[in-house]
Formats: structure tokens, sequence, C-alpha cells
């Protein structure tokens, strides 16, 4: 693929411009602009661009007397099979545009993958993106196929398999995040997740299967701890791989039930909050309004505490730091307000269910 095609390149500027709004210029290997969203850039030189390509490295550029034929902006090299093909220049003040750079790379391999791939099925990590997201997306009429590479590369086709779905932070450093990819992918080699591969723009995804869960749960504190707040993991439910979309969407569920203090979450784990997850919002917005609403945030803090430590008293009044007698007299006073007493353990699931209603 040396030589991209202009309509190729036309469409991936375009595509870019649409996620970061600044003019996009794409440079073959000869230095030369064959498509930007900038009309009058097309079919000029590009030195900054050409740097890239033959350094293998970003340029950015901030005096536009340093570099012929360039504007103010950053270029950055693309590849294919490690060998680059062209750059992408996105042009604006460096300091601004800096975070929009990861997401137009990625755009630009996405293009280019699907082009190489219908020139050229014959590379493995092409197909075993192609056969994921076939599998993900729960296109049927394509498992005839995908069953027969799988099988070529002597991947097990009757297993089960756990979707493992990274997911990551929007707002990090893009200048990290290649970095953090590179462990993503030693993190899912590991777990012997053979069938891994990138979805746009910032999730991962891994089909882990069923008798390497034990690995997986071992690996998995040590790697998350180092991304705390830089990624998401969720594990979906083991399923074979005509079902396999169904444990992607359990993944993602597990994800949009992480709270702050941890950064994964299996979807076998838990079962309650499937249930109310299910209440329909105008009848949550009942509930919160006619008995959460009545406590202000103390006794909503009081209650949760409450609940973390089983319902014990003494635990909670240590936690909190008050006395045992001053805690039982605010139990006593979100009784009063919602009618439900927390310490029959009846009442104390209905308040339990509500305040996971918020």
């Amino acid at each position: 693929m040396k030589g991209i095609n202009v309509n190729l390149a036309k469409k991936i500027v375009f595509a870019v411009k649409q996620v970061c709004g600044y003019d996009i210029n794409f440079i073959n290997i000869d230095g030369i602009v064959i498509a930007s969203t900038n009309f009058k850039r097309v079919n000029t030189f590009n030195q900054a661009g050409l740097n890239c390509i033959e350094e293998k490295k970003v340029i950015t550029v901030n005096n536009e007397n340093d570099y012929i034929g360039a504007k103010k902006g950053i270029n950055c090299p693309i590849f294919i099979n490690k060998e680059p093909i062209g750059a992408i220049g996105v042009s604006g003040n460096p300091k601004e545009i800096k975070n929009y750079l990861f997401l137009a790379i990625k755009i630009a391999e996405i293009f280019l993958t699907e082009s190489f791939l219908k020139e050229n099925l014959s590379n493995y990590t092409t197909q075993i993106n192609y056969i994921m997201q076939t599998y993900l997306y729960n296109q049927t009429e394509k498992y005839k196929y995908t069953i027969d590479i799988l099988n070529k590369f002597n991947i097990n086709t009757k297993a089960n398999y756990f979707v493992i779905t990274i997911l990551l932070n929007k707002d990090y450093n893009f200048k990290n995040i290649k970095l953090i990819e590179e462990d993503i992918i030693n993190f899912f080699k590991k777990c012997n997740c053979t069938l891994n591969t990138y979805i746009y723009p910032l999730e991962f995804i891994g089909f882990l299967p069923e008798d390497n869960l034990y690995i997986l749960k071992n690996a998995l504190k040590i790697f998350s701890s180092q991304y705390k707040d830089i990624l998401k993991i969720g594990i979906g439910s083991c399923t074979n791989l005509e079902n396999i979309h169904l444990s992607y969407k359990n993944s993602n569920v597990a994800i949009s039930y992480i709270k702050d203090t941890e950064n994964f979450k299996f979807y076998d784990d838990f079962s309650l909050e499937i249930l109310l997850n299910n209440i329909p919002k105008n009848l949550k917005e009942k509930y919160i309004e006619n008995i959460i609403n009545t406590l202000n945030d103390e006794e909503i803090n009081i209650l949760k505490i409450y609940f973390e430590n089983n319902m014990k008293l003494k635990n909670t009044s240590d936690y909190l730091f008050i006395h045992t007698n001053t805690l039982q007299y605010k139990l006593d006073k979100i009784y009063k307000k919602t009618g439900f007493n927390p310490r029959l353990f009846k009442d104390a699931t209905i308040l339990y269910i509500l305040l996971n209603f918020l």
C-alpha cells in the first residue's frame, strides 16, 4: 500500500475534520499533499510532512518559516505493517490540537486497514480484527468465512469466551496513550487472549477463553491498578462465539456500574444492579422524590455507610466517629421522615434499593 489512493486520502481528511474541526492534510511519501480540507494545499509540497515520514516521528511546526510549504500544526507518520505510508497533518496552534492527534491517527488507521483488508486479507492482524468485529456486531452472514479463518489459525471455535472491554479515558493525555496501548496488548497476551482488537475511538476488546479465567483474575488487579484513573475494564458473561455479542454488551453494562473506588467489574459478580437498571426511569424518579428527597445529605451519607457496614451499629458509629446512641437517634429520625425503619431488614432493603437509584 505504498501509493495511497487519492480518494481514500480525501475520505480520511474529511472524516478527521468532522471529529476535531481543524484543517487536515494527507501527505504522501514524497511530501506532497494529496488531500486536504483546505483545497489550496492540495498538490503542494510539505517539508514537515516529508521529514516526519522519513524520520518516523511526529514533527511539530511552531514557526511556518521552519519548513517549506508547512503551516503551524502537527504532522504524524501513518504506518501499515510498521512501514510509514504517509503522514497526517493537523493545522492549527500545536498546543490546542495536540489532544486530537491520537484520534486523527486512529481514524486514518481504520480507513487504511479497511482498504488494506479489501486488497489483501492474508495479513494475520487484519483478519483477526475482521473476525472479531464480525462477532461483536453479530454479522451472522459472515460466520462461515470467519470459522474457516479461525480453524486456519488453530483457534478453538467450539470454546466459550468472556469478552473483556477496556475503555480509555478520552480526556487522558494523548502522548502517553501509545504506551498504554502497548501495555493493553501485552495484558491480553498474558491472559492468552489471542483474539483481541481495537475499536475506534478508545476501546480495546479481548476474547478470553473460559479456561483462562483464573489467569485473568491474577493479572487483572495488578494491571488495573497501574492505570486506575485512566481506564475502566468490564468483563462480560461466558458464552460461545455465536453469542459473543451478548457478552460484549454485558461487559459494557459492567463498565457502566464501576464506582470511583474501582476500575474493573465482572458482569457475573452482580445482579441487583441489573434488576435496578430495568426499572423505568419515571418510576425511579417518583420514589426518589417521595422518599429519598425527604433526607438531607448527612442522612443519606449515614445510610450509605450504615449499609456498607452491613447494618452494624458499632462499626458504623466507629466509622462516623459518633456514639452508638447518636447513630440510633439519627436512624430513628430517618425512619420518621421516610416511613422505613433502617434497622428492620425489609425496610432497610427498600432504602438500600432507593439509594441505588441515585
